[in-house]
């Protein structure tokens, strides 16, 4: 252990020197890419990204190159994404269903959970079916039902793929 503690130390220091480096070097964007920008005051804008320098973020809200641009100063700017894209519908749709499996069984959980706690302060002892047994019944459809309309709704609206970068951000010049 002893000797491991020099190379420790060497590959903090290398880390820490290499972290403001990485930081000053900005993110470079295509020209006229879509952005999504989060403002304090004002909420999000999404456009086309038109220029970009140390101070101010300049997009075209309507992305299709005939609008007014908006000049949006860097220092209010909380959050910036670039977009990667609209899924596939079959991304949509994985995507969907691993939320509405998710879902289903975050509420099967709550269902069956309520259900023992109302078995324990109540119990039945010459019931066919109990509190617990009828929630584990009920909540197998009920995963399976979540799921599939997750995967519908996700096949049907995919969304768009965003990426989050940090200013300074640079804009490369058009091919």
């Amino acid at each position: 252990m002893p000797k491991l503690r020099p190379f420790l130390a060497a590959l903090l220091l290398a880390l820490g020197a290499a972290a403001p480096a990485l930081a000053q070097r900005g993110v470079v964007v295509d020209s006229a890419a879509r952005v999504r920008v989060k403002q304090a005051e004002v909420g999000t804008v999404v456009g086309a990204l038109l220029a970009a320098d140390s101070l101010s973020l300049t997009l075209d809200p309507a992305a299709g190159g005939m609008g007014s641009s908006l000049l949006i100063p860097v220092a209010d700017v909380r959050r910036m994404d670039v977009s990667l894209g609209v899924r596939t519908p079959s991304q949509g749709a994985w995507r969907g269903l691993k939320k509405g499996f998710l879902t289903g069984v975050v509420l099967s959980g709550a269902i069956i959970a309520a259900a023992a706690i109302e078995d324990e302060q109540d119990p039945c002892g010459d019931c066919f079916f109990n509190a617990t047994l009828s929630a584990v019944i009920i909540s197998v459809p009920l995963t399976g039902a979540t799921t599939l309309l997750g995967t519908v709704w996700g096949a049907a609206a995919p969304g768009e793929r965003w990426r989050r970068v940090q200013p300074p951000v640079y804009v490369a010049p058009a091919p």
